[in-house]
């Protein structure tokens, strides 16, 4: 949580400026020529379950002039990666092997500027995922006696509010802008 007030009996400003960034590498990988012999069902699996929660708020009050700017940025990355890499599995009954990926994240951007006279204020917010979740196997022998199940799975999302209320005796402007983009790669 960011907040920035501003008061004065002429002119106020208040500006905030706040982000958040997380970066992760999940692996589960049975690799470099292993070999797993198991008489039941045989489970790899990697996941990641990110979140970021970012509240922000701005508020300038005065008799005669008012300014208020706030600024959220908020980036998760992530790379999920299960797999089987030159290695061989054996006599397991099924095979599952799995990759999920589930970052969210929640944005609240908001600011107030309120004065006799004049009166001015901006909200802006930005939100990105960017994710690569792979479920693989490479170059591997299996020898199973069920089914093999290979998943990879992303249900990222992104909720996003921003809000920017201006008042004024004279004259006032206000602007709110909430920018989200999400990419990934599964």
């Amino acid at each position: 949580i960011s907040v920035g007030v501003g008061g004065a009996g002429v002119a106020a400003v208040s500006a905030v400026a706040y982000g958040n960034i997380i970066t992760n590498d999940v692996k589960s990988i049975v690799s470099d020529t292993s070999t797993l012999d198991a008489a039941e069902e045989i489970s790899i699996s990697a996941s990641d379950d990110s979140a970021i929660r970012s509240v922000g708020l701005s508020i300038a009050a005065s008799g005669i002039l008012a300014g208020s700017i706030i600024g959220a940025a908020n980036v998760i990355t992530n790379t999920v990666t299960g797999g089987i890499s030159d290695s061989t599995i054996l006599g397991g009954t099924d095979l599952n092997l799995s990759a999920l990926s589930d970052s969210d994240i929640y944005s609240f951007t908001g600011g107030v500027a309120a004065s006799g006279a004049l009166a001015a204020q901006i909200s802006v917010s930005g939100n990105i995922i960017n994710n690569e979740t792979t479920a693989k196997i490479k170059k591997s022998n299996i020898e199973i006696t069920g089914k093999a199940d290979v998943l990879a799975t992303d249900s990222s999302k992104i909720d996003s509010i921003a809000v920017g209320v201006s008042a004024s005796g004279a004259a006032s402007a206000g602007a709110a802008l909430s920018g989200n983009y999400i990419e990934n790669t599964v």
